[in-house]
């Protein structure tokens, strides 16, 4: 963890580390390998939380593209730690919705920060690879659907996620089977969480990593 606004966790050799570095330094070097190759990839994640998929991600590829939609409370804080950890980052905020994310937006800024409710404004087929973890079991079904459906619209290769395959507790959730998958896409590996919070060993609930190729 860089030391912006005051990190917890386990210092070793002068480093702060907690459990969501392990996470997301995972899923970065997993989108670093599947965009390997590309000049200028673009990758789109739906709810970014801190902000430590993009700065592991941006930490270890070149020229990366990063556009994150959350909700705007979020966007505060993820804003507030990407532009300390990456000052000379050309970074786009919301100023309106009219505000429309092209591909010349994409080559003019390399942060993108958007209010959830702005995805319908994302150029169709401009994303390389689009992510979402740990979040979208927890929505209404209606609103699973809609963001599957943008990601159709709008990813032209890689869709990866991690979200529920079975849970014990009582709040409302909707486990992986039942999401929508757009038929435009072909799964080409799913297993198990490797994290033992989220694994099938798990007394709460488990998680399923599934990564989706477009046909």
């Amino acid at each position: 963890m860089p030391a912006i606004g005051n990190p917890y966790g386990l210092r070793l050799d002068g480093s702060i580390i907690n459990a969501n570095c392990f996470y997301n330094h995972y899923r970065a070097l997993l989108g670093s390998r599947l965009l390997e190759g590309l000049e200028r990839p673009v990758a789109a994640e739906i709810g970014g939380g801190v902000g430590l998929f993009c700065y592991f991600l941006m930490k270890r590829m070149n020229r990366p593209v990063y556009i994150d939609f959350d909700l705007p409370e979020n966007l505060l804080v993820e804003s507030y730690f990407l532009s300390m950890a990456f000052p000379e980052k050309r970074i786009l905020y919301y100023r309106g919705s009219d505000q429309a994310i092209t591909r010349q937006t994409l080559a003019d800024y390399d942060i993108i920060l958007m209010p959830n409710f702005m995805l319908p404004a994302l150029e169709d087929q401009s994303v390389d690879l689009f992510i979402n973890t740990i979040s979208f079991s927890e929505m209404e079904y209606a609103t699973i659907a809609e963001y599957l459906k943008q990601i159709e619209r709008t990813c032209r290769k890689y869709f990866y996620h991690e979200n529920l395959a079975d849970f014990n507790f009582s709040y409302k959730s909707y486990p992986v089977d039942l999401f929508p998958i757009p038929e435009t896409f072909r799964e080409i590996m799913t297993a198990a969480s490797r994290w033992p919070h989220f694994s099938f060993t798990s007394r709460d609930h488990s998680y399923v990593e599934s990564l989706y190729v477009r046909r």
